[in-house]
């Protein structure tokens, strides 16, 4: 018999495959020699502390996924500085915290390298305003809406808001 839980185990598993082959490509942008290649596919595929170590039915798998995928697009950015790159960064990042508060990490990364990047061009700094200024918009409406969402997507019985730390609830009063 077919259930639903094996149906999500198959899920889980694509969604694994999803993570494995944004990581791919970003390993594929730093080594050229195909030997570290394969290597660094296989430490990063196979590790117990890989995502793939066991099936699992949670939200872990869905933000290793969308934090992979962010990755991806913010090394496209960096190596190329296309925006477009990092806009596509940003919006796997919105999903990524979306999906477990952890994905805030993402956030921290692309506006750290963002500001960077805009004061190394001091020079151009207005066209950095103009060019960065929506990514921060968007970044403190993804922050800003990430509570919200908690909120009404929590069941009422769950005893709490927990807004960006979604397991505040459960830590101890210390």
């Amino acid at each position: 018999e077919f259930n639903l839980y094996q149906f999500m185990m198959l899920c889980s598993v694509a969604i694994h495959s999803i993570c494995l082959y944004f990581g791919f490509l970003t390993i594929r942008r730093f080594f050229n020699r195909p030997s570290l290649q394969l290597y660094s596919m296989g430490l990063f595929a196979f590790l117990p502390a890989s995502v793939m170590h066991s099936v699992a039915i949670n939200n872990d798998q869905w933000m290793f996924t969308l934090f992979t995928v962010a990755f991806y697009y913010f090394t496209v950015w960096w190596q190329t500085k296309v925006t477009a790159a990092y806009y596509k960064s940003l919006l796997f990042a919105s999903l990524c915290i979306l999906v477990k508060a952890s994905g805030i990490v993402m956030f921290a990364l692309l506006g750290f390298f963002a500001l960077g990047y805009a004061l190394s061009q001091r020079q151009n700094f207005i066209l950095m305003i103009k060019r960065f200024g929506p990514a921060a918009a968007f970044m403190f409406a993804a922050l800003l809406f990430n509570p919200i969402l908690d909120k009404i997507a929590r069941p009422g019985n769950s005893g709490g808001f927990g807004g960006i730390i979604g397991n505040a609830g459960g830590l101890g009063s210390g």
